[in-house]
């Protein structure tokens, strides 16, 4: 109720109010009365022009964001966190056209885009759960030149 009690109203409550000692708006509490409205509404005012200002650096940040369009790249050690396969495998997958390629951001750093790396998981992911991912076959441990499996002892 005091945040909306004005100086003015609060002048006019003290003159034309109860006027007797102790009570609220006697003539010995209106300066201490007058103090408690004015520190809160400066508060107040102060709350305000730091949410405005808030309001306005989220602004002027997702429009830089929306504007650069920023996308987040990754280095070998992160993508090697993220896709558990040996860099030749990666390579050749690259080579075929089955993972996303990398790029140079300098003649001596490559990188990989994140969202392109965890869209090939999500859809290998995908793959998987629908039954259209397959295993590789075993190797056929007949054509070995060391070690021959033996044929098995027809007694």
């Amino acid at each position: 109720m005091l945040s909306l009690i004005g100086p003015s109203d609060l002048r006019a409550m003290t003159a034309h109010g109860p006027t007797m000692p102790g009570t609220l708006f006697s003539p010995d509490n209106s300066w201490r009365l007058m103090a408690k409205v004015i520190r809160s509404t400066a508060w107040k005012m102060d709350e305000n022009r730091n949410r405005s200002e808030e309001a306005q650096r989220l602004a002027t940040r997702s429009a830089s964001a929306s504007r650069w369009d920023l996308r987040r790249t990754i280095r070998r050690p992160e993508l090697r966190q993220i896709v558990p396969l040996a860099d030749t495998t990666i390579y050749e997958l690259e080579q075929r056209g089955e993972f996303p390629k990398r790029f140079n951001l300098t003649p001596r750093c490559v990188v990989w885009d994140l969202d392109e790396v965890q869209g090939w998981v999500d859809q290998r992911r995908q793959d998987a759960s629908a039954g259209g991912a397959t295993r590789a076959s075993g190797p056929d441990v007949h054509q070995r030149r060391t070690r021959p499996v033996k044929a098995p002892d027809r007694a």
